[in-house]
């Protein structure tokens, strides 16, 4: 059947990689993104040394190779293009043939979050903010979230206290009491004092790693 054909199809393509891991790299040239510079890059892309996959796809030049290619040739500077104008978005590396539209995914994820300036940008470089984003659109965020942060929210509604933003201000600030007053422009004794009463109230210590790492954690997805 049809559906039977395009897996097989995506196996061969796989197989003529010799299983090797893949990646999606998408090139944009910073100066022209009109169609014939695209098919222009496209033709030097075909006329390299290297198994390539080429292609534009919504209106973005797409490449697949893999991962030993790109680290070769693209990386180390070894493609014989003008690098000047051009940025390189690539996805992880993977081999699961079924899984090459998240690899996509990753590689617009990349380009949306990297500068428009030349260069090459992995998503090794944003893979905590991918896997973030990726966790924002899942319905079990909220109850993965330290259950401290709903216990302030909780306090400071009854209470007119600001403890829950304390929380949060002293988890980025990487649990520094001064860095914490000066953001939010308090003395460092009320932040002192903050800090005691969420100890309080929650039963946080600060000490545990698996602790601190729940919190930033959790400070992120809110």
């Amino acid at each position: 059947d049809h559906q039977h054909v395009e897996q097989q199809a995506v196996t061969n393509v796989f197989k003529s990689f010799n299983d090797a891991p893949l990646r999606f790299i998408i090139i944009r040239h910073e100066i022209r993104q009109d169609y014939v510079q695209k098919e222009a890059l496209i033709r030097s892309l075909r006329n390299m040394d290297i198994k390539v996959i080429t292609f534009i796809y919504n209106e973005s030049l797409v490449v697949l190779l893999s991962d030993k290619d790109m680290q070769d040739s693209f990386q180390g500077g070894k493609t014989g293009f003008d690098l000047r104008y051009l940025s390189f978005y690539t996805s992880l590396p993977f081999s699961d043939p079924f899984e090459i539209a998240s690899y996509y995914e990753q590689a617009l994820f990349v380009q949306k979050l990297a500068e428009n300036k030349p260069g090459f940008y992995k998503c090794e470089d944003y893979a905590f903010d991918y896997l973030i984003e990726w966790l924002h659109g899942n319905s079990l965020v909220p109850s993965l979230i330290s259950p401290a942060y709903r216990t302030l929210l909780d306090w400071d509604a009854k209470n007119g206290t600001e403890l829950f933003s304390t929380l949060k201000v002293f988890v980025e600030s990487g649990f520094n009491i001064r860095q914490s007053a000066r953001i939010l422009n308090v003395h460092e004794n009320t932040m002192k004092y903050r800090i005691a009463r969420i100890k309080d109230l929650t039963g946080l210590t600060f000490k545990d790693q698996s602790e601190i790492r729940y919190l930033t954690l959790s400070a992120w997805l809110l």
